[in-house]
């Protein structure tokens, strides 16, 4: 871009200053309690278009809102379908686990595993917790130790199957892809050579010595992540799908390093927010939607329920109505 078109995109765009003008980001603090950043409107998602949700704690809270204003998500349709058959008819509990995935590597996983043949699930990946006996899928989600009640590893395979790979084969079937990034703290199976979902218990690390090791991601490793989860999708989706990516503003809950966590979060942010974009910017099919945006700019007390860390459900009501407003085709 030469100097001539930038000073033109300067002069255009009513949104383009911090503190000056009736659209500038003070007036609009000034104004309302909730900031709504500007997007330029896509015609993506149709009325009866079949949605996929890919996140952590953010991303289910996306599909409550969903769901409120009347929205198809395919995954949890088939969620609840395995749940009411496969859990519950083993006496299990359904509130003990859930689908989130809070790093770029963890979705990878889960869509090789349901999408790509040369991929399975390894078995040696549920691991035994010493205190109880019980078996535990680090690969899980929920923010629980997801298998807790299920003292059987066979179980706690074909529960997985049931949970994980039934629910992502449905991926194939939708018109929107939305996938929240999370975090950049992530743990390492070295037996398996995969990267986990949650932390493994400080028990299990001791019951399995030298097999669990923490870092800190880069930039670059997610940017490979973040491309091969495309070219699955790309792959294996339906012709004309589209992917909408949001960064989750849910902070770290703890850091496993020796930094302050308002330190080690905003490292977090700021790397996979430049990754969300990058990624948007080199496929056509990609948008990014700033939800955390809206969430760092916008009233604390509008944002934050009182834990600080998940956002109230009105809040995450407003960013769904503003991104329908902005891809409602």
């Amino acid at each position: 871009m030469d100097g001539v078109e930038a000073y033109q995109n300067l002069t255009k765009n009513k949104f383009g200053f911090w503190n000056y003008g009736p659209s500038s980001v003070k007036a609009r603090l000034d104004s309302t309690d909730i900031v709504i950043p500007y997007v330029q409107p896509k015609p993506i998602i149709g009325k009866d278009s079949k949605l996929f949700v890919i996140g952590s704690c953010f991303a289910r809270e996306l599909d409550f809102a969903l769901a409120k204003r009347g929205r198809l998500c395919l995954h949890t349709l088939e969620y609840k379908h395995q749940a009411e058959t496969t859990l519950r008819n083993r006496g299990c509990s359904i509130e003990e686990y859930g689908i989130s995935k809070y790093n770029c590597f963890s979705v990878l996983n889960e869509l090789r595993w349901a999408l790509d043949k040369k991929f399975r699930f390894p078995e040696e990946a549920i691991v035994q917790d010493p205190r109880n006996g019980l078996f535990v899928d680090l690969h899980g989600g929920g923010g629980t130790r997801i298998f807790n009640g299920v003292p059987d590893k066979l179980d706690a395979l074909q529960y997985r199957q049931a949970l994980m790979t039934n629910v992502f084969k449905k991926i194939t079937e939708c018109d929107v892809i939305l996938i929240t990034l999370g975090v950049a703290e992530v743990w390492f199976d070295n037996k398996t050579k995969l990267y986990i979902n949650i932390s493994p218990t400080s028990s299990i690390s001791e019951n399995y010595p030298n097999r669990f090791s923490f870092e800190v991601s880069t930039f670059n490793q997610n940017m490979a992540a973040l491309e091969e989860i495309y070219t699955l999708l790309k792959q294996h989706c339906r012709p004309g799908f589209r992917i909408i990516v949001m960064m989750g503003p849910s902070p770290l809950y703890a850091t496993f390093t020796n930094r302050d966590i308002l330190t080690a979060n905003t490292y977090s942010k700021a790397m996979l927010r430049t990754a969300a974009d990058c990624w948007a910017q080199a496929h056509e099919e990609i948008e990014y939607f700033p939800s955390f945006e809206m969430a760092m700019n916008s009233r604390r007390e509008t944002v934050w329920r009182d834990d600080a860390i998940h956002l109230q459900p009105s809040f995450t009501l407003a960013i769904i109505d503003h991104l329908l407003s902005v891809y409602d085709a």
